[in-house]
């Protein structure tokens, strides 16, 4: 991308897209418009949370702006099923909010013209723009396409200075205690912490029932090894597919030899049982309920208290895991603070300017005040029943804490369940109210374990480049076989059905075949042409 291809898209945009009807509209300020607009969204939530159109925060965002978002929620579970029905029978909403596309599938989307670029949207989001400035492009980049169209909305900003680096990898201290063992630094140690767990009855009860390492998801116990090898990994503890090599060159994981060890080491852990042998098996209710019975050595969690239940005695027993690092090199702590887009914009909004003003309201302190809940006593609106609320803590009316309903384990639970859109939060969590709001026992231990952390932080490799079309149609066929495979092999390996050593070149020789040369270097292009984008990028 060219340097000033936004601001040439915006004009091109402005004259195109706002030449059609729009309702009748204040110029600035709110209300956005006088009579209600109502926006039709799919919403796609979590098992805990329950975004729908009367929710307290909702009802007063329609009193502020006149617009009325209409919700249908779907949950997380259904979303990639209902995802594929509704682009193929073209029934869109006017906003999709929560639910998650790769790039081949938004690009894919945007050639199809059923979601739209934003570009002619941005004239109308000066905070929007100016949150969106104090990052790094090489961020932001994430939020174009390969022709410099931004197709997502960040409807959900990090939790700014709250936010936890990283993958949040916990391990279980008063057991490194009674065992006589330190924090593990490096793969051995790690191993020789491991072992102890399993073998020496850290939990007390005279039953070798202990997990070393669990977790929700088969790929949530990778940031054992990926740390321990310098590869990068998500917020979630899966290892990524590339990284970039001691010459800075980008490089396919799969073909390397570093994905030789990190298969020989997963496969050690398994076979030695110092990860769940229920790993790829098990669902996050069957893990959490391990958690629960205080089996878990060390795994990726929410919280602690997510995992093992409220009780003090219980999850203060956990603490931040690591990080461990690879032979010779720093620890790292993979972690982007920019979230991406979770929010997008359809062909059926009619009304993009308004739908503008009302993301970009979504980064002012009048909406933070609003979406971090109703204070306690004030009036009753949508479907909340008035129970719950916050409250100042202090004369100088700044720091406040909240008052939770008894059926709910904390703010956030209540807020996401009953009160408040936490997917739409917008830039709530770079504002003085997050910062004034005094967290619960819980929370303030959360943040108090993983505090050390942020000096290890570093940016995870960018795996959210965009394919041309001409490229995603060069390995369409290529690249759904080729990820089928690598993931049946990587399970068969590391469960020990394949042998690594004598399976290695076939299987290597299989991905050839496959064409995975192609895939790369399609791929190296595409991230050569992300890091021109972000060169490039310029946001007032």
């Amino acid at each position: 991308m060219k340097k000033g291809i936004l601001a040439m898209a915006l004009i091109c945009a402005l004259l195109v897209s706002f030449g059609c009807a729009q309702a009748e509209q204040n110029s600035e300020g709110e209300p956005i418009v006088d009579e209600t607009i109502v926006l039709r969204v799919v919403a796609v939530d979590d098992g805990y949370s329950n975004t729908h159109t009367d929710m307290w925060a909702l009802v007063r965002l329609w009193e502020e702006t006149g617009i009325r978002l209409e919700i249908e929620r779907v949950d997380n579970s259904v979303w990639n099923e209902r995802k594929s029905l509704m682009f193929a029978a073209d029934e869109l909403p006017d906003i999709i909010l929560g639910g998650g596309f790769t790039a081949d599938e938004r690009n894919m989307y945007f050639a199809a013209g059923q979601i739209t670029s934003l570009n002619d949207m941005l004239e109308y989001m000066p905070n929007y723009r100016a949150f969106l400035s104090q990052f790094d492009p090489i961020e932001l980049a994430k939020l174009y396409d390969s022709e410099g169209n931004m197709l997502g909305f960040i409807g959900q900003a990090s939790e700014g200075k709250k936010a936890l680096p990283g993958s949040r990898v916990i391990i279980n201290q008063q057991w490194l205690d009674t065992l006589g063992l330190s924090m593990p630094r490096n793969w051995e140690e790690l191993v020789e912490v491991l072992i102890a767990f399993r073998d020496k009855d850290p939990n007390g009860n005279g039953v070798q029932d202990e997990i070393p390492i669990s977790g929700g998801s088969s790929t949530a116990v990778h940031v054992f090894v990926t740390e321990s090898l310098g590869i990068s990994n998500d917020a979630g503890g899966k290892r990524s597919d590339w990284y970039e090599d001691e010459n800075g060159e980008m490089q396919y994981l799969i073909t390397s030899d570093l994905y030789k060890e990190f298969l020989q080491r997963m496969h050690y852990l398994y076979a030695e049982k110092l990860i769940d042998n229920e790993i790829y098996t098990q669902s996050n209710t069957q893990f959490l309920a391990k958690g629960a019975n205080m089996q878990v050595g060390a795994c990726v969690a929410p919280a602690p208290f997510v995992l093992v239940g409220t009780d003090p005695e219980n999850y203060e027993q956990y603490v931040a895991f690591g990080p461990i690092s690879a032979e010779g090199a720093e620890p790292k702590q993979y972690f982007n603070e920019l979230y991406g887009a979770n929010l997008y914009v359809t062909k059926n909004n009619a009304h993009r300017e308004a739908t503008a003003r009302l993301l970009d309201y979504l980064y002012t302190e009048e909406w933070a005040s609003i979406v971090r809940g109703p204070e306690l006593g004030s009036e009753i609106k949508g479907d909340w029943n008035g129970e719950g609320g916050w409250y100042y803590i202090d004369d100088t009316h700044t720091q406040y804490a909240f008052e939770v309903p008894e059926e709910y384990s904390s703010v956030y639970y209540w807020r996401v369940g009953d009160v408040s859109p936490m997917i739409l939060r917008g830039g709530l969590g770079y504002t003085d109210i997050w910062m004034n709001e005094v967290m619960s026992e819980t929370d303030t231990h959360l943040r108090a374990i993983f505090a050390d952390t942020w000096q290890y932080t570093t940016p995870c490799f960018p795996q959210d480049y965009s394919l041309t079309q001409e490229e995603a149609d060069a390995v369409a066929l290529i690249s759904g076989e080729l990820q089928a495979y690598v993931e049946q092999m990587e399970v068969k390996f590391i469960i020990g059905e394949l042998d690594i050593d004598t399976g290695w070149e076939d299987f290597q020789e299989h991905l050839r075949s496959i064409g995975v040369e192609e895939y790369v270097e399609v791929h190296r292009g595409a991230y050569a042409r992300y890091l021109e984008i972000a060169e490039s990028l310029q946001l007032e």
